[in-house]
């Protein structure tokens, strides 16, 4: 008589062995057998990023290009100054790791996050995401990146990210009252300005509301809501949102700091591209260049060359004129664009010389995950020996209705199990 522990053994070991022994679903192994192809929309999908793009870039140059004229733009582009300009490069790293250190603060002391960790989710996920200009998949790969790199949830560090951008519209808001009342501009001008200080008070009251207001709990206000991963995702993003007061007033200074700091390392930015062409701004123009390009990046939304266009509008208003503007726009516009997707390559090829970073870590916990039982039962390899049909014995009335001992199982011809 066979229990019913050895009946499971026996069908998973049958489950087992089908399961392990045939080939891997999906592979052509008979012929015949035709292997679909990816469809037309997988291709469009792959395609999209380098045609957007290309096509970006393509809009800005003929811009540039019917504005000012494609041979005076290079006869400007090959006068400047080298060193200027490759100082003005430094200086946008640098603004890179300010920014990365401002995340670190931004997620706190609780949370295991390292300068090069953030600095490289920064890099990469906007110097690849940013690829597309009508959507805005840098931060959504960033956050996958963070995920990857510090197991920190998706939806938390995209609240976090949240935050952080929003904090790149009100800090040059800061400036937009002084252009607005002191610096004689046009009206068009004055219109854009307040348009960016009213979305900044937007965000300002977003940001007030999160910090004194207490969580809210949401299975008690939303009760329609039951699956419980969606509360989850909402409670960690809402987690995030607070992330700028949720360290207490000094880590908030800080983090107003870092920003500040930013604000004032993109202004030398620009004021180094500007010497490089031998132009010489007024401390207002700057001022006034610096809060207009800054903006122009702020919008949720992407707009193909609005970075250009909104330079080259802001020079006359600035007061910045001459024969070299075009290769100023020329030129500043290709470093800033390609600063932050060759600092991504930078780091993903550090992560495949060393053999770590995001995509190590999927591997590493692809080759660590755990096998899957099969009814509860461990995968190991048994080998079940069944007794022949002449060695089976009858058993005695005593043993009808009960199991006999283990001991008692090899002299009654019952099947044995043994691990090999």
């Amino acid at each position: 008589m066979i229990s019913r522990k050895h009946r499971i053994m026996q069908v998973g070991f049958v489950l087992q062995s089908v399961t392990t022994a045939g080939p891997a679903i999906g592979t052509d192994t008979k012929r015949g057998v035709h292997v679909p192809l990816p469809s037309l929309g997988r291709w469009a999908a792959r395609l999209a990023k380098p045609l957007s793009g290309v096509a970006s870039a393509a809009v800005a140059g003929a811009f540039l290009i019917h504005s000012f004229g494609l041979q005076q733009m290079l006869t400007a582009a090959s006068s400047a100054n080298l060193w200027l300009l490759a100082g003005a490069m430094a200086l946008g790293a640098v603004i890179q790791v300010v920014r990365a250190q401002r995340t670190l603060c931004l997620f706190g002391k609780n949370r295991q996050v390292s300068l090069f960790q953030s600095f490289a989710a920064m890099v990469v996920g906007h110097g690849i995401g940013d690829l597309v200009p009508l959507a805005p998949g840098g931060p959504v790969l960033r956050a996958v990146l963070t995920q990857r790199l510090t197991r920190i949830p998706v939806a938390l560090s995209a609240g976090v990210y949240m935050v952080e951008g929003m904090l790149d519209v009100l800090t040059p808001a800061l400036l937009i009252p002084y252009l607005l009342f002191v610096v004689p501009i046009p009206a068009w001008t004055r219109w854009v300005l307040a348009g960016v200080l009213a979305q900044a008070a937007v965000l300002l009251a977003i940001l007030v509301v999160l910090a004194i207001r207490p969580r809210v709990r949401l299975a008690r206000r939303l009760p329609f809501i039951s699956a419980p991963r969606l509360v989850l995702r909402a409670r960690q993003l809402g987690e995030g949102l607070r992330a700028l007061s949720a360290g207490g007033p000094r880590q908030s200074v800080l983090i107003a700091a870092f920003s500040v700091l930013v604000l004032a390392l993109s202004a030398g930015q620009i004021a180094l591209f500007l010497r490089a062409f031998a132009l010489t701004p007024s401390a207002n123009g700057l001022l006034l260049l610096l809060v207009v390009m800054l903006s122009s990046g702020s919008i949720p939304f992407k707009i193909p060359a609005l970075g250009t266009i909104s330079a080259a509008a802001a020079l006359p208003v600035a007061g910045i004129h001459g024969p070299n503007v075009g290769g100023y726009l020329l030129t500043s516009q290709f470093l800033l664009s390609s600063e932050t997707p060759a600092l991504g390559i930078l780091v993903i090829g550090w992560w495949f010389v060393r053999g770590t970073g995001a995509f190590a870590g999927v591997k590493s916990r692809k080759a660590q995950s755990p096998s899957i039982p099969v009814l509860g039962i461990p995968r190991r390899k048994y080998s079940i020996h069944f007794p022949s049909a002449r060695d089976v014995y009858p058993l005695k009335p005593s043993h009808v209705g009960r199991e006999p001992p283990f001991s008692q199982r090899a002299s009654r011809g019952l099947p044995q199990v043994s691990p090999t």
